[in-house]
């Protein structure tokens, strides 16, 4: 969901229940909106917002619509909830046509499986909408046929008919509060999208073959079951409008826009090409290369800009000149080679094969971005820092979108102990040639914020799959499992000087080791130290292995751990302090002990081997595990993150977060600190990072951490737990208050937007002021309550401001100093 404000200054986008205002001249963020601070649904779905519209009757306010049928009211140059007004309506999509008002939904007593209850209504919304706290809704078309999956409507900028596409084929005309007056017109094609011309009887609408089919003459011409009268006669009336074709576009047109006077025509779709039509005369002009397949386009109002939206979350904000103006980039989804629902409502696929990593470097996040990329995302100021090309291979669109082209993928990744060493796995399968896989070291360097390519491996496990990288702590000895049935150490070794610089030192990654175990796979690695000497967990299958690392960096085999059934694998392997072991299974979970036994004082002496118990000392059935971490702040407390079915809706899923702690050697105890409702969007990934202002020891809360999670819409959050009432949800506040919490997040934000004139001047003021000399009274006598008030002046817009008197009043007094009355006495001589 687009939309730019009347004046082009600010670009709004809903990501899930959050609306974004981003500021067209700096691009960069100014609020993060969300009505669910202010009330206890923060983890809820169905406070997500479905569409977006300005208020007619004020140009500086802005809508939101919610799934539960909430509206919120907004200043968005303030970043202030305004009101919140309640709704009968589920809506579907809103329309905003001159001062009016439109809903596409059903009323809330509907059931879920009437589609014939979708009708199309005009909210009352006026100039005394403060006063209300529900929005009433007067009905205008009843029972409409549309297809929920594409929702492609257009409503008449005369509100006298709307256009929509019923089915694949047929193009719908619907006259205002008249069901009777329908006619509908079948295309030889499918159909994908339309647009309604602002000023003609004509409708723009693209269709899967590339084409956009004009329509002219609809309002007059009989709809297809129309050729017959009552009496069985066949009618003379033209069935069929006029039509035009324009066509650039290979693959289906997925979005069109007209601009405001109509003149101009916009198409894009899925070759990452923004295509400008001159709509009388068919000339077209092209803006390529635009990095992803386009999903919508929004033009502005004063046609100064074109808003196009991407399958990834990137929004490219394009002049008239079809010259970028600004690009907005968040967290990006890489959706680039399917559009099957039905995989991507697969529980367990995902875009983000590796998962969400912490960076610490850049305190940020790192996962897959574009097709062959790493995107390194700011998580704190919710920013893409830069992509990662890791590939080094252009996007092509593919011929036809139900056989996409075969592109390599990045499949794993890990950072080193300190984030100065990056491995990455990348692998392109098409099932004809012979698959390639290439493992890849990084060397980051923190002087330019760049990594470098330092070691190459081709086909590291022969032609098989690696399945799973793992640094061992504080040191540079890489591990991996790969489907050949062997886990390999690789080593960071010194090169030998070249002959033309003898000075220059160079390191580079070797082979070191590799071993299995009965021909199993293995799936997952875990280091721990007991009594000074290191070792590693591998799990292959059902069977965990416990091998000890010599001081060659050679394996020897300690000894397996079997406690669950042949058909229930190990999905994760997660160390407690480093005397306990975390076996996840797919069905519950084990913790192993490790205990050393010294049979004689004398036996290290001597050089006899130590003998290592282990045994399982808790066992738990927990089933559909997500994710492992451990705790940031408390090594002896594990996270686990699972995952449930909703009986009550198979849309959703119930995410918990639970907490597995062993104190002072006593026995494990577990529990459910949190849960939440979510979309069922494919997997779910989670990433735990670090709370710098949390000591180290501390027992754990949701608030000592911070936990991200994603979905494959490219939608990230954080979890948090509400502690705040419902009862400020619905307010009734004629007048805004103006808080001490206003001023500073304007005063945090004003970086992000452009300069006002009258901060321009006293800007200017103060630095004249400051390289000339300096006024010795005003020094003495510097007033911080008036600089204060001073920075609102600057900051707040003036219809925003209290009334003059009240102001001016508190500002004067605010100019007053302090006086001395023991230096005014001895002056006056008192």
């Amino acid at each position: 969901m687009l939309l730019l404000s009347h004046d082009s200054k600010y670009l709004f986008s809903a990501s899930g229940s959050v609306l974004n205002v981003y500021s067209a001249t700096s691009g960069e963020i100014v609020y993060r909106l969300s009505y669910t601070d202010n009330s206890e649904e923060s983890n809820n779905n169905e406070v997500k917002i479905v569409s977006l519209c300005l208020n007619p009757y004020n140009k500086y306010q802005l809508f939101t619509f919610h799934l539960n049928s909430v509206i919120c009211l907004w200043d968005y140059e303030d970043g202030l909830l305004l009101k919140s007004f309640e709704l009968k309506i589920k809506i579907k999509k809103i329309y905003n046509v001159k001062n009016s008002i439109y809903a596409i939904g059903e009323l809330k007593k509907s059931s879920k499986n009437e589609n014939d209850s979708i009708s199309l209504y005009k909210l009352q919304i006026d100039n005394s909408i403060k006063n209300k706290n529900l929005i009433e809704h007067e009905l205008i078309v009843s029972n409409l046929s549309i297809n929920l999956d594409k929702l492609q409507f257009a409503i008449d900028q005369n509100e006298k008919y709307v256009a929509y596409i019923e089915g694949r084929r047929k193009l719908v005309i619907n006259q205002f509060k008249s069901n009777n007056s329908v006619k509908k017109f079948q295309s030889k094609i499918e159909l994908t999208c339309l647009a309604l011309h602002p000023n003609e009887d004509c409708i723009a609408t693209g269709t899967t073959s590339g084409k956009i089919i004009i329509w002219y003459n609809y309002i007059n011409c009989a709809h297809i079951n129309s050729e017959e009268d009552s009496n069985g006669k066949k009618r003379n009336l033209n069935s069929k409008p006029t039509e035009s074709v324009l066509h650039w576009h290979s693959l289906p047109v997925v979005s069109l826009s007209f601009t405001t006077e109509g003149s101009i025509l916009y198409s894009g779709g899925h070759e990452c090409v923004l295509v400008k039509w001159l709509f009388k005369t068919g000339q077209k002009d092209f803006k390529p290369r635009l990095g992803a397949p386009i999903s919508s386009i929004t033009s502005s109002l004063d046609n100064t800009f074109c808003a196009v939206k991407h399958l990834d979350n990137t929004i490219h904000l394009i002049g008239a000149n079809m010259k970028v103006v600004q690009t907005f980039s968040s967290f990006l989804c890489p959706n680039f080679k399917t559009t099957n629902k039905d995989l991507v409502n697969n529980m367990d696929f995902t875009f983000y094969p590796i998962g969400l990593n912490y960076f610490k470097k850049l305190n940020c996040i790192v996962t897959n971005g574009r097709p062959g990329h790493l995107q390194f995302y700011s998580y704190s100021s919710d920013k893409l820092l830069f992509n990662l090309d890791i590939v080094n291979e252009n996007y092509i669109s593919p011929e036809n979108l139900n056989k996409p082209n075969a592109h390599t993928e990045i499949e794993c990744l890990a950072f080193n102990h300190d984030s100065t060493w990056l491995v990455t796995v990348e692998r392109r399968n098409d099932s004809v040639t012979t698959p390639e896989i290439k493992l890849k070291f990084w060397c980051y360097d923190s002087t330019n914020n760049k990594f470098s390519l330092n070691t190459l491996v081709r086909h590291p496990h022969s032609y098989d799959k690696i399945t799973k990288l793992k640094f061992k702590p504080n040191e540079n000895t890489l591990f991996t499992c790969g489907e050949d049935g062997c886990f390999k150490s690789w080593t960071l070794v010194k090169n030998r000087p070249s002959s033309i610089d003898q000075n220059q030192i160079k390191y580079n990654w070797v082979y070191s080791t590799c071993n299995g175990y009965r021909d199993m796979y293995p799936s997952d690695i875990e280091f721990f130290e007991i009594n000074n000497k290191d070792y590693v967990a591998v799990s292959f299958e059902h069977i965990a292995t416990l091998w000890k690392i010599d001081y060659d960096k050679s394996l020897s085999f300690v000894d397996d751990l079997i406690h669950c059934a042949k058909d229930d694998p190990i999905k994760y392997l997660k160390k407690i302090d480093n005397s306990n072991l975390l076996v996840v299974h797919n069905e519950c979970l084990n913790v192993w002990c490790f205990k050393h036994n010294v049979l004689d004082e004398n036996d290290l002496l001597s050089g006899v081997e130590e003998s290592l118990e282990t045994r399982c000392i808790w066992s738990q059935e927990v089933k559909d595990v997500l994710k492992v971490e451990t705790s940031p702040s408390n090594d002896s407390n594990v996270l686990i993150f699972v995952r449930e079915h909703l009986k009550s809706d198979e849309s959703l899923i119930k995410i918990k977060i639970g907490s597995i702690e062993i104190s002072n050697n006593s026995e494990p105890s577990f529990k459910y600190c949190h849960e939440f409702v979510q979309d069922l969007n494919g997997l779910v990934n989670f990433v735990v990072v670090p709370n710098d202002s949390i000591k180290r020891n501390e027992e754990f809360s949701l608030e000592n951490v911070h936990i991200l999670y994603a979905d494959n819409f490219g939608i990230i959050k954080k979890v948090k737990k509400s502690s705040l009432s419902n009862e400020n949800l619905l307010q009734n506040n004629a007048d805004v208050d103006l808080n001490e919490t206003m001023w500073e997040n304007r005063k945090i934000l004003a970086k992000n937007l452009p300069e006002s004139n009258l901060a321009r001047i006293i800007d200017t003021n103060k630095s004249n002021r400051i390289n000339g000399e300096k006024d010795q009274f005003i020094e003495e006598n510097r007033n911080g309550f008036f600089e204060s008030n001073l920075n609102r002046i600057e900051t707040t817009p003036a219809y925003l401001m209290p009334k003059i008197g009240t102001f001016c009043y508190d500002t004067l007094r605010s100019m007053l100093f302090k006086l001395d009355e023991k230096k005014y006495e001895m002056q006056n001589g008192l």
